[in-house]
């Protein structure tokens, strides 16, 4: 099955802690590997410091994207067709979605976008690797919209994603975001 532009939602029994009630948007998902980003883990860090000009949506912070590569950048925006420094995603919940060449960006200025979201770091698996997640229910795959690229409420997001898988929906509610608190 092509995950591409769909969500990943993590089961609540996944304890490992870079993907701990993680949603990761999944970018790209061919034979040879995928990788995507974490939606749901804003950090504390303003996207204006490490990316002058950059007018990201609400919370305008950086995103946690992700272990692999946490030292670049990424950005996912939407635009209009045709904006130079932009590339829509060949699939996904929206044609007027795609990734942001950061570093045109940082050099001729950043695009106009309706909206902008930044990520240090992606996740990341190799060929073969994330379908065997899903086929041993590591991962529920929900349908993504719009919205939840852009949300301004990623706390959220995972509780809603897994009632929209339609896992567990009367339990999604009562997880708590640390279950040691629990």
């Amino acid at each position: 099955m092509n995950v591409s532009g769909k969500l990943l939602v993590a089961v609540p029994a996944l304890t490992d802690p870079n993907f701990h009630q993680a949603v990761v948007f999944v970018i790209e998902h061919t034979p040879d590997g995928s990788f995507g980003v974490i939606l749901n883990r804003p950090t504390e860090l303003a996207v204006g410091d490490p990316l002058p000009g950059a007018a990201a949506s609400e919370p305008a912070v950086v995103f946690d994207g992700g272990p692999v590569l946490r030292e670049g950048a990424l950005a996912i925006g939407r635009a209009v067709p045709e904006t130079i420094g932009w590339t829509p995603f060949a699939s996904g919940p929206a044609a007027d979605i795609g990734m942001v060449d950061v570093e045109r960006a940082l050099t001729v200025g950043w695009p106009d976008m309706v909206a902008l979201r930044v990520y240090s770091g992606h996740s990341g698996w190799s060929a073969g690797q994330l379908d065997a997640e899903v086929a041993e229910d590591g991962w529920v795959v929900a349908e993504a919209s719009a919205a939840d690229l852009f949300t301004p409420t990623p706390e959220d997001l995972y509780r809603v994603a897994l009632e929209r898988a339609g896992t567990a929906p009367q339990l999604s509610r009562f997880i708590p975001p640390d279950p040691s608190l629990n």
